[in-house]
C-alpha cells in the first residue's frame, strides 16, 4: 500500500452534540475509500496532495435574529471555519487519488440565541486548477447544541472521504479543495463589509 500523505494539520477531538446530512456526491467526484494502492519505488518522490483552502469571504458566518437590527444583540450565534486535517493516497496505479479530512468549527452563541442551538451549511468543492473548473461541490448541513452554560462549541466535523479520479498527467497538484459556509447573499456581504472594517 502507498503511504498516505498529511495533507493539513491535526485537530482537537470533536464534540459530541453534533449531527450531519450530507447531500449525494455528484458523478465526477464520489465519495469513497481507498480500495488498492500501488507500492512506489523507494527511490520515486511521492506525488502531491491537492492544495485545500478556506474561501476569504465564506469562512465566518453570523446569523441574526429576524427583523432589520444587525447589532450584537440581534446575533444569535457565529460560526468560523478554524482548522482542516487530513490525508491523501493514491491508487490503481496512480489513476485515483484519495482524501480523506475533518473540518473543524468554532460557534460561540449570541444574545440572542433562544434554544442553545446553531444550524448551518458548509461546502467543498473540487476545481481544476489548469481552467478554474468546479468538478464537484458538495453541501453538508450541521446542526450544533451547545452545552448549559457554555456559551463556545470547538468541535470537528466527521471524516470527509473523496475519490478522485486522475488523467494520465495529472496529480493531486491538478486540483484545489475549497472550503467554506453556504451563505445567502446578504451574509455575504456582511462578511464582506466587516472585513474591510478590519
Amino acid at each position: 500500500m502507498q503511504p498516505r500523505q498529511r495533507l493539513f494539520q491535526t485537530l482537537r477531538p470533536s464534540y459530541p452534540n453534533v449531527t450531519r446530512r450530507a447531500a449525494a456526491l455528484m458523478a465526477a467526484v464520489a465519495l469513497g475509500t481507498l480500495a488498492a494502492c500501488g507500492t512506489p519505488s523507494s527511490e520515486e518522490p511521492l506525488p502531491p496532495c491537492p492544495e485545500a483552502r478556506v474561501l476569504g469571504d465564506a469562512d465566518h458566518l453570523v446569523e441574526f435574529r429576524d427583523g432589520p437590527g444587525r447589532d450584537v444583540i440581534d446575533m444569535e450565534f457565529d460560526a468560523e471555519i478554524v482548522q482542516l486535517a487530513g490525508e491523501c493516497a493514491y491508487s490503481n496505479g496512480r489513476s485515483a487519488l484519495a482524501i480523506s479530512f475533518f473540518p473543524a468549527f468554532r460557534v460561540t452563541m449570541g444574545a440572542a440565541d433562544a434554544d442553545r442551538r446553531a444550524q448551518f451549511s458548509y461546502f467543498v468543492a473540487v476545481v481544476r486548477r489548469s481552467d478554474s473548473a468546479i468538478l464537484n461541490k458538495e453541501v453538508f448541513d450541521l446542526t450544533v447544541v451547545a452545552p448549559p452554560n457554555q456559551n463556545q462549541v470547538r468541535f470537528r466535523d466527521n471524516q470527509i472521504d473523496l475519490l478522485l479520479p486522475l488523467g494520465e498527467d495529472e496529480t493531486g497538484a491538478s486540483f484545489q479543495l475549497l472550503l467554506g459556509f453556504q451563505l445567502s447573499e446578504e451574509q455575504l456581504q456582511y462578511n464582506r463589509r466587516q472585513a474591510e472594517r478590519r
